[in-house]
C-alpha cells in the first residue's frame, strides 16, 4: 500500500519538497560519513565514491511510487560500495531511510528481510576477514546497527498505521454523514407523503363528493336555467380544484421535483454512495428504455432502499446492482460484501424490507432476500413490465 495521492497542487509541491529534502539529507549524511573515516578503507576516496552518496540519496525522489525499488537499489548500492572497498559508512545510515520508506508503504516483510540480509552479509564478511575484536563487533557495532534499523522500520510502520487509522476515521465519518443526510431526507419525504395523503383523503374526498352531487343534480333535470348554470359552475370549479389538488399531491409525494426518480438516476445514486466510501458497481443488461415509468420508479426505490440497508447494517465496502430487462420483466439484484449473518439466522423483516416487498407486490412482482453466510446480503426483485 503506497502513500495516498495528494489532494491538490499545494500538497504535490509539499510532498516533492519533502522527497527532495530526504534525498539531500541521505546524500549529505553518507558523504560526511565517508569523509569522517576516509582512511578506514583500502581504497582512497575519489569522485566515484561521492557518486555512491548521490546514488544512495537519489532514490528518495521516487519513494512514494516505488518503495520496494528504492529499498532494492539502496541495498545493492551499499553492497557495491563495500565491494569497492571504500571507507566504511556503516549500514544503518545509508539503509535506514529506505527501510523506513518500505515499512511506511506496507512492505514490512521486504524491510525486515533486507535488514536481516545486509546485517548477515556484513557479519559473515567481517568474521571471514578476521583481525577484529569480535566481541566488540557483536555487542556494540552490530547491536547498534540492528537497533537503528529496527527503529527505522518501526517508525515507518507506525506512520503507516496512523495514516490508515485517519483514513478509516474519515471514511466512517463520511458514511455517518451520508446516513444522517439520507435519513433526514427520508423523514422529510415521509412527512410530505403523510401531508399528501391527508390532503387527498380529506379535501380530495370532499371535492369528489361535491362534483358527484353536482352531476346528479344536473342529470335530474329538475333545476331551472339559473340553478342549472350555477350547479354547472360548481361542477367545473370542483373538477378544476380536484385536478389542482392532485398536482399538489404529486409535488408533495416527490422529495425534489414533480418527476419521481427512475432507473436512469441509479448511476447518480451510486456516485452519491461512493462519496461515503462505498464502491457501487452498476451492471445493466437489456434496454432500460423498455421499462415503463411506473415500474422504473418502483425499481429505483427498491435499489435505493437496498443500498441504504447495505450501508446502514452490513458494513460493506462494495455493492453490486444488477438490472436485467428480458421476457417482459425487470430483474433486480442488489448484493453487498458485508458481514452477512451467522449460519441459520434469518434476516430481520424490518420496515425497509417490508416496504420493498410491498412496492414489488403493488406491481404484481416479487421480492426475496438471501443471506450469504459471513459474506454479505442480497435483495432480488422481479417486476413485470406490464405492472404499471
Amino acid at each position: 500500500m503506497t502513500d495516498l495521492a495528494p489532494a491538490g497542487p499545494r500538497e504535490v509541491r509539499r510532498d516533492r519538497a519533502v522527497d527532495l529534502a530526504l534525498a539531500v539529507a541521505v546524500t549529505t549524511v553518507v558523504a560526511v560519513a565517508m569523509t569522517a573515516d576516509s582512511d578506514g578503507g583500502s581504497r582512497p576516496l575519489d569522485p566515484f565514491a561521492y557518486l555512491f552518496a548521490v546514488a544512495l540519496g537519489a532514490p528518495m525522489l521516487v519513494r512514494r511510487r516505488l518503495p520496494v525499488a528504492v529499498l532494492a537499489v539502496t541495498f545493492l548500492g551499499v553492497c557495491a560500495y563495500y565491494i569497492a572497498k571504500y571507507p566504511p559508512i556503516g549500514l544503518a545510515l545509508p539503509l535506514g531511510g529506505a527501510l523506513y520508506v518500505a515499512a511506511r508503504a506496507g512492505r514490512l516483510r521486504w524491510a525486515v528481510g533486507a535488514a536481516t540480509a545486509i546485517v548477515g552479509l556484513s557479519l559473515w564478511f567481517r568474521i571471514q576477514r578476521g583481525g577484529e575484536d569480535l566481541r566488540y563487533m557483536l555487542l556494540f557495532d552490530t547491536l547498534l546497527t540492528v537497533a537503528v534499523m529496527a527503529a527505522s522500520i518501526a517508525l515507518g510502520d507506525s506512520h503507516r498505521s496512523k495514516a490508515m487509522w485517519r483514513a478509516e476515521l474519515q471514511r466512517t465519518h463520511d458514511q455517518e454523514a451520508w446516513r444522517t443526510d439520507h435519513e433526514a431526507r427520508q423523514r422529510v419525504a415521509a412527512e410530505r407523503a403523510r401531508i399528501a395523503r391527508e390532503l387527498h383523503d380529506s379535501i380530495g374526498h370532499g371535492l369528489s363528493v361535491v362534483s358527484l352531487h353536482a352531476d346528479v343534480a344536473l342529470e335530474s333535470g329538475d333545476l331551472g336555467p339559473k340553478a342549472a348554470e350555477a350547479v354547472g359552475q360548481i361542477r367545473r370549479a370542483g373538477r378544476q380544484s380536484l385536478s389542482e389538488l392532485r398536482t399538489a399531491v404529486a409535488v408533495l409525494r416527490s422529495p425534489d421535483t414533480v418527476t419521481a426518480p427512475t432507473l436512469a438516476d441509479v448511476n447518480e445514486l451510486a456516485r452519491h454512495l461512493e462519496t461515503a466510501g462505498i464502491g457501487v458497481i452498476v451492471d445493466v443488461r437489456g434496454d432500460l428504455a423498455l421499462v415503463p415509468p411506473g415500474v422504473s420508479g418502483t425499481a429505483y426505490r427498491i435499489v435505493q432502499e437496498a443500498l441504504t440497508n447495505a450501508v446502514r447494517h452490513s458494513h460493506c465496502d462494495e455493492a453490486r446492482v444488477a438490472l436485467a430487462v428480458s421476457d417482459g420483466r425487470l430483474d433486480i439484484e442488489v448484493a453487498d460484501d458485508g458481514i452477512g449473518l451467522p449460519e441459520g439466522t434469518p434476516p430481520a423483516l424490518g420496515h425497509g424490507i417490508r416496504g420493498m416487498t410491498e412496492r414489488a407486490a403493488e406491481l404484481g412482482g416479487t421480492l426475496t432476500t438471501h443471506v450469504r453466510t459471513g459474506s454479505g446480503f442480497s435483495v432480488r426483485a422481479v417486476l413485470p413490465l406490464a405492472g404499471s
